[in-house]
This record gives structure tokens, C-alpha cells and sequence, in this order.
């Protein structure tokens, strides 16, 4: 395996352990907080998506050669993308003006859509 393609597969596995997780989470998110109302949790899921998305999605400038076109046209968007709906998991985010990102923007039938 040519180190590229292993660094382009260690981020596609990310990517697929994140949306497995992040659709987990909105399934057993209702029945975990329903019976106690506990915010706590909601906050420990939405720090827990955003660290792993700067750790894992964020490409280190050592290691990325932005002169590369792949950089620019999967590394970067695909970083750009899924930090910004880990972002959103943030209780602070998550909701505004009526419109929720897990349910109107991202929705389950999205995130299965990726998966596929």
C-alpha cells in the first residue's frame, strides 16, 4: 500500500466510524434523555463528535501536501464537512430559530444515504 492511499483509507474509516456513531447516537439519543431530561449526556456526545473530528478530519499541514489536487478536492472538504456537523452536535448549536440540524438538515435517511 502506497502511504497516500493508506492515509486516504485511514479517513475513509473515520468517516464511516463517525456517521456509524453519529446514527447511533440519534437513535437511542430520544430514549436516553427522555426519562430524565439529562442535557449532560447531549453535551458529552456533542464534545466527544467534536474532538474526534478535529483529531481524526483536520489534516496536519506537515502532513498534507497542498499541492496536491486531492488535498483540495476530498481532504479538505471532507474535513470541512464533517467538523461542521460535529459542530453542530454542540446542545449550544444543534437547535436555532426552529430548526433543529438533526432533524431538518442531517437527518437519519441523510446520514444512511452516506453510509451507503
Amino acid at each position: 500500500v502506497v502511504p497516500p492511499h493508506r492515509d486516504a483509507f485511514k479517513r475513509t474509516a473515520s468517516s464511516i466510524y463517525y456517521l456509524s456513531a453519529r446514527t447511533f447516537w440519534n437513535t437511542i439519543s430520544d430514549l436516553a434523555t427522555s426519562n430524565n431530561n439529562n442535557d449532560a449526556l447531549n453535551w458529552i456526545w456533542g464534545i466527544f463528535a467534536l474532538c474526534y473530528a478535529i483529531i481524526k478530519f483536520i489534516p496536519n499541514p506537515r502532513d498534507v501536501d497542498l499541492t496536491n489536487g486531492n488535498t483540495w478536492v476530498f481532504v479538505i472538504p471532507m474535513a470541512a464537512g464533517l467538523t461542521v456537523d460535529a459542530l453542530f452536535q454542540l446542545p449550544l448549536l444543534q437547535c436555532n430559530d426552529g430548526l433543529c440540524w438533526n432533524e431538518d438538515v442531517i437527518t437519519q435517511v441523510d446520514l444512511l444515504w452516506v453510509l451507503l
